[in-house]
């Protein structure tokens, strides 16, 4: 599943450079970390040097992605969160996550998040994706699936 979700990275930062004559230009630092490393990725207009975009992905000593946060850039605040996703791996090696957004009133993470896990056959082949929605206000958190 680490080779999965790396070979989704690539394709993204591939179809970005694909798109040379875009305005748009990304730049990415990777930094090592006691915990395994953290990769930073901005995107930015090349004409005007404007931030968009940047996202930080943080990976656990083995590599696999733990989870990414992604900002937005504002004019008055500089970059502000935006949403988040925490992954979770299986024995199966399939990934399990759960989607935040940011909360623009509290200026903290909502306390409804979303969880997405996968579904597989008698074989162990992954089939589907499956969802559930969390509370996480009440003590004994709340789910609902779909």
């Amino acid at each position: 599943m680490k080779s999965i979700i790396i070979s989704v990275l690539m394709a993204s930062l591939l179809i970005v450079n694909a798109y040379a004559s875009d305005p748009v230009k990304v730049l990415s630092n990777t930094t090592a970390t006691e915990s395994g490393s953290v990769k930073e990725v901005i995107s930015f207009e090349e004409d005007n040097s404007t931030p968009l975009h940047k996202a930080l992905y943080y990976f656990d000593v083995a590599g696999d992605l733990k989870m990414k946060v992604v900002y937005k850039w504002n004019d008055r605040g500089g970059w502000v969160s935006a949403k988040k996703y925490e992954y979770d791996y299986n024995t199966l090696g399939g990934a399990s996550f759960t989607y935040t957004l940011w909360d623009k009133k509290t200026r903290t993470w909502s306390d409804r998040s979303e969880h997405f896990y996968p579904v597989y056959d008698n074989n162990g082949k992954a089939l589907a994706m499956k969802s559930f929605k969390v509370n996480n206000t009440r003590t004994n958190l709340m789910a609902q699936t779909k």
